[in-house]
Order: structure tokens, then sequence, then C-alpha cells
């Protein structure tokens, strides 16, 4: 079965034009200083149907299977403490965990500084945004 071409269905209307013309996607647009058109949507659109399987399955495993209180704090223990191969987890924790504490080869660390900077010089203008 072939996957329908997406279209960018709403980008003629009233209300998508006035959130990137007047609304809060002005606002985003000016603050991060991005430009968006729909020059490339065509190379980008199948993205669209990507999903973050392990992620996906972490929910399963952790939050479906408890109370939402129980399966948060058990997330933030991995967070803090982080998973080893010998902690009794899911392997759905363990293989997200094992992505998440490698720091990648490609990762720029000046490019995070710049982003760190530009974040706290309009830290103001974001809170603005956010309300």
């Amino acid at each position: 079965m072939e996957k329908a071409i997406l279209q960018p269905r709403f980008k003629d209307s009233p209300h998508f034009k006035d959130f990137w013309t007047k609304g809060n996607g002005k606002q985003l647009l000016e603050f991060s200083d991005a430009k968006v058109s729909f020059e490339d949507f065509e190379k980008f659109s199948p993205y669209f149907y990507h999903v973050d399987e392990i992620g996906d399955q972490v929910v399963k495993d952790v939050y479906l299977t408890k109370k939402f209180h129980e399966a948060s704090r058990e997330i933030e223990q991995y967070i803090r403490n982080g998973v080893s191969e010998n902690d009794d987890v899911p392997e759905s924790v363990r293989q997200l965990f094992s992505q998440t504490q490698k720091i990648p080869e490609w990762l720029d660390y000046d490019l995070i500084k710049s982003g760190a900077e530009t974040l706290h010089e309009k830290q103001s203008g974001f809170f603005d945004l956010a309300s």
C-alpha cells in the first residue's frame, strides 16, 4: 500500500496565516530568527510518519503499567541515576537510556554554548511568548 503524499492543507486558511503573521507563530519566528517556508515541504514531509519506536515502547512498558505519578517517579530516577546493563528495568528503558547516556560524535559544544547564550539574551522574550 502506497503512503499518501502529504499536502500542507491549511497553508491558505485564515487561522494558519494569522498564526504566522500575527499570533504566537510570528513571535516564535522573531524569537528564534527561524526562516520558514513551504519550499522544502516535499523533501521533509515524509518525516511526518517517523516515530520514536523505543520511546513509544517505554510508554507502554512504564506508563501504561502503573499509575502516572509512579511511572513519572520511576523515569525521573532513571534520568537522575542512569541505567546500567545490570539494572532490573524493561528492555525498552535500557535501550532508550543506552542511547541517551552516550555523547554522540556529532555533538557540537560550541553550538550548544551559542544556543544557551541566545536563550539567555532573549530569555524574557521567551517567557512572554510562552504565556
